[in-house]
């Protein structure tokens, strides 16, 4: 993704496109679990100070570093299995511009918006 900031086309790969989405969704969760493993860190520190050193020790917040690293592998791998099973026929033009004044998904939701209001 740097890389097509610096040069003129700016294509990916398949394969490029996909350890992209891998990594991204693997960082994404990764941190998401070390906030909760934080959140829990403060939890015992404020509501359970006389039990934190006990509860809280090395191998505690080692597994729990080591969890959220692998269930941020766990679901990088189980997203993009199931994405990349998806067939991708057609252009792969992704059409974001704007159409008369709204954008094309604007008017596609408002679209089926009427349809299930009616």
């Amino acid at each position: 993704m740097l890389m097509n900031l610096l040069v003129e086309l700016r294509t990916i790969s398949y394969s490029g496109c996909i350890a992209q989405m891998r990594f991204f969704f693997l960082l994404g969760t990764a941190e998401c679990l070390l906030l909760a493993a934080i959140a829990h860190d403060q939890f015992m520190a404020i509501c359970h100070p006389f039990c934190y050193v006990l509860a809280m020790n090395r191998r505690v917040c080692g597994c729990l570093v080591a969890g959220s690293w692998l269930g941020g592998v766990i679901v990088a791998l189980i997203q993009t299995a199931l994405i990349a099973k998806v067939p991708f026929c057609g252009s792969s033009a992704i059409k974001h511009l704007t159409k008369r004044g709204k954008t094309i998904f604007a008017s596609r939701l408002a679209k089926l918006v009427r349809r299930a209001l009616n």
